[in-house]
């Protein structure tokens, strides 16, 4: 079932352009589409890791990412977090595109805590209110969690809404008070 709205491709291609990053994590590649949107814009150079739980689309990502990480995105920054020569590490670019419907709230908000302070910016895409199955795919094909504005007050953050899509970007490193 892997799919990814294009409502914002536009503007992701303009905010990668305007910003330049340099070091990028891509949380849940599907199919690659961030890669690709990355290699078409034209800033490289830039150094993309992908992380992505369902193996079979190991073809697609080759040559749009310079490393894959095959795993859960909860696991991955779980992992990642405990090995303590990680913790210094971090990302201009933190991509989360069609990937909060995934995960329980709990999850998606400790996710976005962890790379909030870890990168530069995250730049968040989600459906509004879209059901979704397996498919007979892989469990965290469903969407389980309802996202919207309220759920980033507590960051500094850009949203907004086409055609039942958000987007948010969020400034890493900075948290209302």
């Amino acid at each position: 079932m892997c799919t990814s709205a294009h409502q914002f491709n536009g503007d992701f291609v303009r905010f990668v352009q305007e910003k330049k990053p340099k070091i990028i994590l891509d949380l849940g590649t599907g199919i690659g589409k961030y890669g690709k949107l990355l290699k078409d814009s034209g800033i490289g150079p830039y150094r993309l890791t992908g992380v992505e739980i369902n193996e079979t689309f190991e073809e697609r990502l080759q040559g749009l990412y310079d490393r894959i990480v095959w795993s859960d995105l909860v696991k991955y920054a779980l992992d990642y977090s405990l090995t303590p020569h990680n913790m210094e590490k971090t990302w201009d670019l933190v991509i989360m595109g069609d990937v909060l419907e995934h995960l329980r709230k709990s999850e998606g908000i400790d996710i976005i805590e962890f790379y909030v302070y870890r990168s530069t910016y995250l730049y968040i895409q989600f459906p509004l209110f879209m059901i979704q199955f397996s498919g007979g795919v892989h469990a965290r094909e469903n969407h389980v969690s309802i996202w919207a504005d309220r759920d980033f007050d507590r960051f500094v953050h850009d949203y907004q809404e086409i055609s039942g899509i958000a987007r948010v970007i969020i400034e890493g490193r900075k948290v209302k008070p």
